[in-house]
């Protein structure tokens, strides 16, 4: 019991360490906080499991095509939404950032 509890504090307190790395990578290279980087991180989670469950895919595939679609809609967002808009003040880029955040995870709830 007690291994179990600190096996998953290892997991979680890592998933964190994960998550505060790249919006400190994404915030020296872009210069702005990028709010929509969780919502991209749970979009990677939600393709897993449901390629995991729904597809019946192998485990690790699932997990190789979550980071493909991730990385592609990573890039996509990059090229399409910020990009466009990197001539424009920084205010609104943590504008448009949030709100890119809120339609994922608006979308997420009609999956």
């Amino acid at each position: 019991m007690a291994t179990m509890i600190i096996i998953n504090g290892l997991v979680l307190s890592l998933t964190y360490f994960l998550v505060a790395s790249g919006l400190t990578i994404v915030f020296s290279i872009m210069g702005i906080i990028n709010f929509a980087h969780g919502s991209v991180i749970m979009l990677g989670g939600m393709v897993a499991y449901y390629s995991f469950t729904f597809l019946g895919l192998n485990f690790y595939l699932s997990l190789i095509l979550a980071m493909a679609v991730t990385a592609a809609f990573s890039l996509l967002l990059n090229k399409l939404v910020f990009n466009y808009f990197k001539n424009i003040a920084k205010i609104y880029w943590i504008k448009y950032s949030f709100n890119i955040m809120k339609t994922i995870i608006t979308l997420s709830y009609d999956i």
